[in-house]
């Protein structure tokens, strides 16, 4: 059978294309001497001494493509199992209003305009709640086949749920270019086999958008250091890779407060590394980004001074949000500095944990070190140290510190791939690298064991969640185990024993009272009760969301007694752990 003729460059069959073995055998070789092969795998594998970028070449993009968009599939079918948490009724609102300033506003950049729309939650930068409100205007509403209408919450969590499966994506993407397929596969999937990353992404709030904007300011800012020249020149500064780093470290501003603390981090690590390269790339983030900011949060159009600072005085000036954390109730100060770093070893599946352990061991002590291995030391070193400062606030466990995530399954990738080549290289091959993977696939199980309530998640070493209560740590912290068979028992409840034009007072611990406000709004619950905060007093139902600080810090510990449990009309439980109830208040006493 005749093969298919390929052509040179300039469409002339290629000499030695056609002919015998030999002939085409010296052409391989005479092609390989002219051009060294490239090891994609390996920084300095390029031809020109560096990684290659994210970008060239084809790699595996579908694949990381797919995984991230399973895992934002896998996430948001969890979200509609859950509650609201705390804070989304305020990211929800505030986004949707966003919005409306772009399409209803009239004279929309006068301050009249900024006011009526962007006072919502102008204590936050606006991206990630504007991702929500157009989540919601996009989808909210929508009628879909097999699924019926989308409604306001669901819409608005289609935003953190496609923010997490970008970062899935995208740190596949880059661990492929830079240390291998498989390295890129583990580290991804790890990043998902997270239960509280997998969690967070359940919710509207501004950790996991962080989470991504982060890890895209890394990626891009590597980039563009690696492809401009050793000059200061304005043609290194305006190339297009330098600007996108700069838009990334811009996006991440926008999205929340603990960007201000990424260049601390990346840019000297850049200076040392890379010296003059890292000029440029470093002047247009200093250059671009503010500018960015400004332009992308309309709130700081007028009286740009005056509100800037009111941003960063509220950043410093926040009060102490109440912790529960090894038995005691934290209410008026932060928890101990160890906080971070215990949280994290506890909520880790414990064979992640290990790997992650052992991959951080293999990156410190490697010669020369790679640089995303290098960059994964220095963010996640960097994000916890910051987090453990004692001026930092902690409390909702590793919520505060999401970005070091991606970091930590890089090295998680290198220790379970370490692993691999270890059982490789064993007599026992086969069998050892078959029981590497199961072991692998094993971690998947905390995903399963906490479904759907991810952020009770807390591993084995510790006795899973009925371990984290006797030890003394908070069980939930969001309240959303006050979720839709919840709602449903409230309403029948206060149904029944509404009066005829009044309402029953419901009063409201461990959950925010905003969160049934804002179901009432939506349509979700009747207005047949009253949502009452903690303090008041008359009212006939109680719900309890178990978050022990805030019960604490509102004087209602008694209502996690097992007397006042068993007396609830309803309880929402995980592994036996009540997570949340609804009690007749005359009962708590």
């Amino acid at each position: 059978m005749l093969e298919p003729k390929r052509f040179g460059p300039a469409g002339h069959l290629a000499h030695g294309e056609c002919g015998n073995p030999d002939s085409q055998a010296d052409l391989r070789d005479r092609r390989q001497q002219a051009r060294p092969p490239i090891d994609w795998r390996r920084p300095g594998g390029h031809p020109s001494g560096a990684a290659p970028a994210l970008g060239e070449g084809k790699g595996h993009v579908r694949l990381w493509l797919l995984l991230g968009l399973a895992a934002a599939l896998l996430a948001l079918s969890s979200s509609t199992q859950v509650g609201l948490g705390w804070d989304e009724p305020e990211y929800i609102q505030a986004g949707t209003a966003y919005t409306y300033w772009f399409t209803d506003a009239p004279n929309r950049t006068s301050d009249a305009s900024i006011r009526a729309f962007w006072t919502w939650q102008h204590t936050h930068p606006p991206f990630g709640q504007l991702l929500a409100g157009i989540m919601v205007r996009l989808f909210g509403g929508l009628r879909l086949p097999y699924l019926g209408v989308v409604g306001i919450i669901t819409a608005a969590r289609i935003a953190p749920a496609l923010c997490f499966g970008g970062t899935v994506a995208l740190l596949a993407a880059w661990c492929e270019r830079e240390l291998g397929t498989r390295l890129a596969f583990l580290a991804g999937v790890s990043l998902v086999l997270f239960p509280r990353v997998f969690g967070a992404a359940q919710f509207v709030s501004l950790d996991v958008p962080m989470m991504l904007t982060w890890l895209l300011s890394v990626v891009t800012f590597l980039w563009a250091v690696r492809s401009v020249p050793p000059t200061g020149s304005l043609r290194a500064l305006l190339a297009p890779r330098t600007l996108l780093a700069a838009g990334a470290f811009g996006l991440a501003l926008l999205t929340k407060l603990n960007a201000f603390f990424l260049p601390l981090l990346l840019w000297p690590w850049a200076l040392l590394r890379f010296g003059r390269r890292a000029f440029a790339p470093i002047l247009a983030s200093l250059l671009l980004a503010p500018l960015l900011f400004f332009v992308g949060w309309p709130w700081l159009y007028h009286d740009t001074v005056a509100r800037g600072a009111t941003y960063l005085l509220d950043k410093m000036g926040r009060p102490v949000l109440p912790v529960y954390y090894l038995g005691r109730a934290y209410v008026d100060q932060y928890a101990p500095w160890h906080y971070p770093l215990v949280m994290l070893a506890v909520t880790v599946p414990a064979g992640l944990l290990a790997a992650s352990v052992l991959g951080l061991s293999l990156a410190v002590r490697s010669r020369p070190r790679r640089a995303p291995t290098e960059l994964a030391l220095v963010n996640l070193a960097g994000i916890l140290t910051v987090a453990m400062l004692p001026w930092a606030p902690k409390y909702d466990g590793v919520r505060l510190f999401l970005p070091a995530f991606p970091f930590l399954a890089v090295l998680t990738g290198v220790g379970v791939e370490a692993t691999f080549r270890w059982a490789a290289r064993a007599r026992w091959r086969r069998a050892g690298s078959v029981a590497v993977g199961a072991i692998l696939l094993m971690q998947g199980a905390g995903l399963l064991w906490a479904w759907p309530f991810h952020l009770t998640y807390y591993n084995m070493v510790i006795g899973g969640l009925r371990g984290a209560e006797k030890l003394g740590f908070e069980t939930i912290y969001w309240g959303e185990a006050f979720d839709p068979e919840a709602w449903a028992a409230l309403e029948q409840l206060t149904v029944e024993e509404a009066k005829p034009g009044g309402k029953v007072e419901v009063a409201f611990v461990g959950v925010a009272k905003e969160v049934p406000e804002f179901l009432q709004r939506c349509g979700y619950l009747s207005d047949s009760f009253l949502p009452v905060g903690p303090q008041a007093t008359g009212a006939e139902y109680l719900v309890v969301g178990r978050r022990e600080g805030s019960l604490a810090r509102e004087g209602w510990l008694t209502a996690l007694e097992p007397r006042v449990v068993a007396r609830a009309l309803f309880v929402r439980q995980k592994h036996g752990v009540p997570l949340c109830w609804i009690v007749r208040t005359c009962d708590v006493d």
